[in-house]
């Protein structure tokens, strides 16, 4: 597992978060108490792939689609810098 933190300044929390690996694709949070640690996220590529804080290319993961606030959503992890931010997919299905 390769951990994955924060960098530079702002508002956000400079934790280590984030635990990725490499072979697998999986992403991890040590710090979920009862949740399960590790989840599936995928690669993303093209304009989605590139991180909106740190500008690297082909860094940004996502999980499943969930549903929040009508939407379908994912979460978005960027592997260079640890930020993360939900993406608004589409309305949810009804």
């Amino acid at each position: 597992m390769q951990e994955t933190t924060r960098s530079g300044s702002g508002p956000w929390r400079k934790t280590k978060e984030w635990w990725n690996c490499p072979g697998c694709g999986w992403l991890g949070r040590p710090d979920l108490g009862d949740r399960p640690i590790l989840h599936p996220f995928r690669r993303l590529t093209g304009e989605y792939g590139e991180c909106v804080f740190c500008g690297e290319e082909d860094c940004n993961r996502a999980s499943e689609a969930f549903v929040y606030d009508d939407w379908l959503c994912e979460w978005i992890v960027c592997v260079a810098c640890g930020r993360e931010n939900t993406r608004r997919i589409r309305p949810a299905p009804r």
